[in-house]
């Protein structure tokens, strides 16, 4: 089943960061896999500021849809519905820059030590780790600039929003998120976010 609806404390994964965006008045659109738009409609069938769009057959796609759908914005908030634990703090650290920088992304310092490696497991490399980071979400963009990478570079397939900015030649700069902001993936990411949630 989709992680989105995955029940985390009685709550489907996705409400929690649709519920913070919701509070701090955010209209927020949604694309959605045409195979659960349904359940996702469901969801949110009492959500005002929520649209559930059909999205694409990838996630680059999808977002570009969700861009498209947006009308008389001057700024976007890219989130992962699979990251419930964002805060409200966070969101408002990217804002605060992204008036200034134009393209602000979430990241933590990467704590484990990253190597390369070639396609029969061999190290190449050690990066330094100290120039290392984690991308998260929320990502902020102008509209217009985040619109236009994504026009750029709709041949490619790119996992992030902010790749699509870079390679558009515009400056990303990054916000420190938390340790705590993670994606839910794997069974086992439930249990942990439970764990984070007891805490925080």
């Amino acid at each position: 089943k989709n992680k989105l609806f995955a029940n985390l404390y009685g709550k489907p994964v996705i409400q929690y960061s649709t519920d913070l965006f919701t509070k701090m008045g955010f209209d927020i659109v949604i694309p959605v896999n045409i195979e659960f738009i349904t359940e996702m409609k469901k969801i949110f069938s009492q959500y005002r500021n929520v649209k559930i769009i059909q999205g694409g057959a990838t996630r680059q796609k999808s977002v570009y849809k969700g861009l498209v759908e947006l009308q008389n914005c001057d700024y976007v908030i890219i989130h992962d519905g699979a990251r419930p634990l964002i805060t409200q703090d966070i969101v408002e650290k990217c804002i605060n820059r992204v008036f200034e920088k134009k393209a602000v992304i979430t990241a933590v310092k990467t704590t484990d030590t990253i190597k390369t490696a070639d396609i029969s497991q061999k190290i190449l490399s050690t990066p330094n780790r100290d120039n290392l980071i984690n991308v998260q979400t929320p990502q902020i963009f102008d509209y217009n600039l985040i619109l236009e990478a994504h026009k750029q570079n709709a041949d490619k397939s790119l996992t992030d929003d902010a790749c699509l900015v870079e390679k558009s030649g515009h400056a990303v700069y990054y916000i420190e998120g938390k340790y705590s902001n993670i994606k839910i993936t794997n069974p086992i990411d439930l249990d942990y976010a439970k764990l984070l949630m007891e805490k925080i």
